[in-house]
């Protein structure tokens, strides 16, 4: 078993070359197709229950077409995504030789955050090993989204980087949408909080959340819902795409995950496109006749909560 000082030792010596030979724009990466294992079970899911929350025309984005040699892959790196140090990924655009734009998330461990000593009894758990199986889990599980509300995997390959390390990586599709934000120009000349404005809000406000549900339909707990793990595809109706799925977790309505509640990070995604008091009047009615989405997304003790903080900022 390896002590935290051979870790540590390791983990300096491998960061030094990730820093000395670094993925820069233009290098190419050729990797071999890999069985990344993950301990949690797949589960069977009801797919016909799941896809009728979701609109029923959603966007079509067809995955690409199958190459010579599905087992390997060839890419050129051409726009970086998250980089760095202190990252649990690497994530780059990248190029096929058919000129087809896919993404690529790397597992480089020498990049990730360090862990001290004091947490070294948990490495296990944030290892490279460790995300990508999670990740690995996550697609299978919702394969049935794939396609619609999570991106396709292309499937998960073994590339040799420049500095020589071995790492992981999942290529996926590009998503070509945005990240959703509040609009503070129509705060600022008040016509966001017009009822005209409103109307328009609440159909965005209603199929993100739909959107968690079917994920939850399909058995996964997301547990990283952020701004910037949801992407609104360009059209004259929302529709959401998620991704980051290494700290997600089998669904279950009683079960806690090691990361953040789905309905926290719905919430806050929530407050981005509407305000909060709107947001509570939203939700309330449907919660109050029992519809299940509602319920499964927000508890009553979140709810009472959300209630009390609305009702703070409103008095003087």
């Amino acid at each position: 078993m390896t002590t935290y000082e051979e870790y540590r030792k390791q983990w300096e010596l491998d960061r030094k070359e990730a820093k000395t030979y670094p993925l820069t724009r233009g290098v190419p990466l050729t990797g071999t197709r890999t069985i990344v294992p993950y301990d949690i079970p797949v589960s069977t899911i009801d797919v016909d229950a799941a896809l009728a929350v979701l609109p029923p025309a959603p966007p079509v984005r067809p995955r690409l077409p199958p190459t010579d040699d599905p087992e390997t892959v060839s890419l050129t790196l051409t726009t970086s995504f998250q980089t760095g140090t202190d990252r649990w990924a690497q994530v780059w655009l990248a190029t096929t030789p058919q000129k087809r734009r896919v993404v690529v998330k790397l597992f480089q461990e020498a990049l990730f955050p360090r862990t001290y000593k004091s947490g070294f009894e948990c490495y296990a758990s944030w290892s490279a090993v460790a995300l990508s199986g999670v990740e690995a889990w996550g697609y299978e599980q919702a394969k049935a989204l794939q396609g619609l509300l999570l991106p396709h995997s292309y499937g998960f390959y073994r590339f040799e980087l420049p500095c020589r390390q071995i790492v992981v990586g999942l290529v996926m599709e590009y998503i070509e949408g945005h990240s959703f934000k509040r609009d503070y120009e129509a705060m600022v000349d008040g016509s966001f909080y017009s009822m005209e404005s409103r109307l328009k809000r609440e159909p965005v406000l209603q199929q993100l959340a739909l959107s968690v549900y079917c994920l939850h339909l399909c058995g996964v707990h997301h547990g990283d819902l952020s701004v910037r793990n949801i992407k609104q595809l360009p059209g004259p109706s929302p529709f959401f795409v998620f991704l980051d799925f290494a700290q997600c977790a089998p669904y279950t309505f009683y079960t806690t995950w090691k990361g953040k509640p789905d309905c926290t990070g719905l919430w806050q995604c929530l407050g981005e496109i509407e305000s909060s008091e709107n947001v509570v009047a939203w939700v309330d009615p449907p919660f109050a006749r029992g519809e299940l989405w509602a319920i499964n997304l927000i508890n009553e003790q979140a709810l009472a909560v959300y209630r009390r903080s609305v009702n703070a900022v409103e008095r003087p």
